[in-house]
């Protein structure tokens, strides 16, 4: 499209001499935005390459950001069960499987690219008739149910990992009525919580 900027991650792959090639749009510090190229000689080869450039792991923004924080049963639960789905789609891989420490991955192992995640959350939003939320939008509710549960704006911090107080008491400014701890409890009621 004419006038269009490219995200970042946003390339395409091509043919070219004997194999093929791959661009992808990346923003320096300074602001540039530049394409990066990755070669090989089948596309298979060039999409890997292209997905090392896209996905990177980056360092947290502070410290307390990498600190342990203890996960509600729940969540313990969903995670052994993803471990072992994992496992098994190891062992179906075989010899295709590309060892990592991540939870979340393809079948083959490697790391799930955002659009796929997106379109994978979008269908199952879809099937479950709900409408669809981002990552930080799941952040922001779990701040709210935090202040409907009363828990102290301190502790939300470090559950949040707000590197400011005042990140943290905007948003529990914004909720915490007593209307909407009724409610909530009202929902609870009539799931059976």
């Amino acid at each position: 499209m004419p006038g269009r900027t490219r995200a970042n991650g946003e390339g395409s792959i091509f043919p070219y001499r004997n194999g093929f090639a791959a661009y992808l749009w990346v923003t320096k510090p300074d602001g540039r935005r530049i394409r990066k190229y990755v070669y090989g000689k089948t596309r298979e080869a060039v999409h890997d390459k292209w997905i090392k450039l896209q996905l990177l792991h980056r360092d947290t923004k502070t410290q307390a950001s990498d600190a342990t924080l203890p996960l509600p049963d729940i969540c313990l639960t969903a995670l052994k069960l993803r471990s072992d789905q994992r496992k098994e789609t190891e062992a179906s891989a075989g010899n295709a499987w590309h060892e990592n420490d991540l939870i979340f991955t393809t079948r083959y192992g490697t790391p799930i690219e955002p659009r796929n995640f997106q379109r994978s959350w979008q269908a199952r939003c879809d099937k479950a008739k709900v409408r669809p939320i981002t990552v930080h939008d799941a952040r922001r509710t779990c701040a709210t149910l935090l202040a409907d549960l009363d828990v102290h704006p301190r502790v939300a911090m470090q559950v949040l990992r707000h590197a400011r107080f005042s990140v943290t008491m905007e948003i529990y400014t914004q909720v915490s009525s007593k209307a909407t701890r009724d409610a909530l409890k009202r929902l609870g009621d009539s799931l059976g919580c």
